[in-house]
């Protein structure tokens, strides 16, 4: 009963971040709110890209009674678009280049995108099997097309910055120095300056966002 649970929130919050709550507020946390607020003991949370922007909406929100450590895996946080206060971000263009792709022929984008996203144009990469490259497009054909698009305005202009000057509790801060999609020093960098007892850990030439990539990290550092 007293026992410390822990849960994976990867690559499946993309796609809820764009319900509930206005978008320059999102992503929402009411998905970690209600999971939270059930458990009667403080979870471990473990959160991937886009997830860990709704991780940090969720403390920022909530605090961290309920959440005993914290895991956040090529996270888009603080911000990802560039702005005079974040330098290091991208540009607007790189976001209206993934929203006219996604609005022009999606399916094709989502075929196309899964190469730089699981690094299979790097020499020597695992790149991901061909099967999780199919599933990642067989998940972006699911999502409704405003809802995507409204999920690329998401996740590229929401601001976590006060919301990570809110957690308190342990936290592994880890991405690959060679990721494509996020830029290393904008994201887990950056997070780390403004996570208290934050651990961060950028890892040489890994560019992947695979779950089990992510889940054996962040198991090896406890």
């Amino acid at each position: 009963m007293g026992s410390r649970k822990v849960r994976s929130n990867i690559g499946i919050s993309d796609r809820r971040l764009s319900r509930g709550g206005s978008v320059k507020r999102a992503p929402t946390s009411s998905v970690f709110t209600v999971i939270c607020l059930a458990r009667g003991c403080p979870t471990a949370e473990r959160s991937h890209s886009t997830g860990g922007g709704e991780l940090a909406r969720y403390i920022g929100r909530h605090g961290t009674k309920r959440v005993a450590k914290a895991v956040l895996v090529s996270a888009v946080t603080p911000l990802m678009l560039r702005t005079d206060a974040n330098p290091g971000g991208l540009p607007i263009e790189a976001f209206d280049r993934i929203r006219a792709g996604v609005a022009a022929d999606r399916s094709q984008f989502f075929k196309e995108v899964t190469t730089p996203f699981y690094g299979a144009n790097r020499l020597g990469a695992n790149g991901g099997s061909q099967g999780v490259r199919d599933a990642f497009w067989f998940q972006g054909m699911q999502g409704g097309l405003k809802n995507e698009l409204d999920c690329i305005k998401a996740f590229s202009e929401a601001d976590f910055t006060e919301d990570l000057k809110k957690f308190d509790m342990p936290t592994l801060i880890i991405q690959g120095d060679d990721d494509q999609i996020v830029p290393i020093g904008a994201a887990a960098y950056a997070s780390s300056k403004l996570v208290k007892n934050a651990t961060p850990e950028g890892v040489p030439g890994w560019p992947p966002r695979t779950r089990r990539d992510a889940q054996r990290r962040s198991a090896a550092r406890g």
